[in-house]
């Protein structure tokens, strides 16, 4: 595992480790805090709608980012409105202290050392973390949830599982559009099946710095061919 230590912006020695994974193939942020799941303020079959869209967002994380974005957009007001009916104000305030301490850490590595699209993350969910105690302060669950479910998918974008998942989907998504007339030789398909097969069981497995590198490097050889992932 490669692990690119950010050990100076720990705050204490107990904090988990702050850094970034498989840092030769673009990096993710792994932070070692419990981010807000919407999923887990679900009542199972209390309301159709809401089930329906918590199950979208679990499987937004299987799509590549930008369809997965899109997916997860038009789940959010499903899930703040089935969450407003049943979360207790307990969970509101346990998930509003979690979101700002995964913000807390994350805001505190130099963000010049994070890939851009990490610390494009982080900015989102540091003003999602202000909309939420705002919300809560002036008593509006829905957007409170709402800027919890926000700030927690931005945090969760940037995370290992999630840019593993994302890398692989893009992957495979792009070996699907080669043509024949693309320039590929027989080895070089061959080769990028096998890393692509290789990064899903990387997925499967959970083992994500495995699978950034593998589907990192498949698009790096497609790229070279004149057919990056779009």
């Amino acid at each position: 595992m490669v692990l690119l230590g950010l050990a100076a912006c720990r705050d204490a020695p107990t904090d988990p480790m702050v850094g970034l994974v498989a840092a030769e193939a673009g990096g993710a942020l792994a932070m070692g805090v419990v981010l807000p799941d919407p999923s887990a303020w679900a009542a199972p079959g209390r309301d159709a709608e809401a089930d329906r869209a918590v199950e979208a967002w679990q499987r937004s994380w299987d799509l590549p980012l930008t369809e997965a974005r899109q997916v997860r957009a038009s789940a959010y007001p499903s899930l703040v409105r089935g969450a407003a009916a049943v979360v207790t104000p307990e969970v509101l305030t346990q998930e509003t202290a979690a979101l700002g301490e995964g913000v807390r850490r994350a805001v505190a590595l130099d963000v010049t050392l994070l890939p851009s699209y990490v610390a494009a993350g982080l900015v989102e969910a540091s003003a999602q973390h202000a909309e939420a105690v705002a919300a809560a302060a002036r008593g509006d669950i829905e957007a409170l949830l709402a800027a919890l479910i926000r700030g927690g998918d931005a945090l969760r974008e940037v995370g290992p599982e999630a840019v593993a998942r994302d890398l692989v989907a893009q992957a495979e998504a792009a070996l699907g559009r080669v043509s024949p007339d693309d320039p590929y030789s027989d080895q070089d398909l061959e080769r990028l099946r096998r890393l692509i097969q290789g990064g899903r069981q990387a997925v499967d497995d959970g083992d994500w710095v495995l699978a950034i590198r593998r589907a990192y490097y498949a698009k790096g050889l497609m790229t070279e061919n004149g057919r990056g992932p779009s």
